[in-house]
C-alpha cells in the first residue's frame, strides 16, 4: 500500500480559521462540511 501511495503528493492546509481567506475559498470549492477532511484528486490528463 505504501508503494502505491508514493505517487501521490500530500498537501496540508491549516484551516483553523476556516472563515478566513484563503481557507474559506478552498473549503467552499471542495464542499468541505467539517474538519478533518481528506480529498483525493485524480491527476490531470496530459
Amino acid at each position: 500500500m505504501k508503494k502505491r501511495m508514493a505517487r501521490y503528493k500530500v498537501i496540508k492546509l491549516d484551516a483553523t480559521n476556516y472563515g478566513d481567506s484563503p481557507a474559506k475559498e478552498i473549503l467552499d470549492h471542495f464542499g468541505v462540511m467539517g474538519l478533518p477532511t481528506y480529498i483525493i484528486l485524480e491527476p490531470l490528463s496530459k
